[in-house]
């Protein structure tokens, strides 16, 4: 939350009714809390800048995501009143959570390691290069 009163969800309230066709929900602050809660777990158990083959095995981090007391507590608020136990929903929440977020790391690190090949990849000598490499050195 934000210190002036407002909301997180607030602050982008013109960008969900420019992407809003009719069919884009609002999530309520406090599920938006808990995807932060859910995120800031995950940053503190997992080195982005060393993954490995057991960095983002779904096991480990669910429960990681499940013994957080800020997860306990933005659960506790989205399913007050329930009669059921929670349980059961909170884990297909961080379950959803972290395919989606092991296929965004996953993304990036793919398009890093393309953009590192593209850079060490040697210089092409087509003929259009070479000719307008002399042009602008005529200039």
């Amino acid at each position: 939350m934000q210190s002036d009163g407002t909301t997180e969800l607030s602050t982008y309230a013109s960008w969900f009714n420019q992407v809003n066709r009719g069919g884009l929900k609002r999530p309520s602050d406090t599920l938006v809390d808990l995807v932060c809660a859910m995120e800031i777990v995950v940053r503190g158990k997992v080195s982005f800048d060393n993954l490995s083959s057991t960095s983002l095995l779904v096991a480990p981090l669910k429960e990681a995501i499940l013994e957080s007391t800020a997860v306990k507590h933005y659960a506790d608020q989205i399913f007050r009143g329930c009669k059921f136990d929670n349980s059961f929903q909170v884990e297909r929440i961080a379950y959803l959570f972290l395919t989606v977020r092991g296929f965004a790391v996953v993304r990036a690190k793919r398009t890093q390691l393309h953009a590192s090949k593209t850079n060490n990849s040697k210089p092409s000598f087509s003929l259009r290069q070479v000719l307008g490499s002399k042009s602008i050195n005529i200039m």
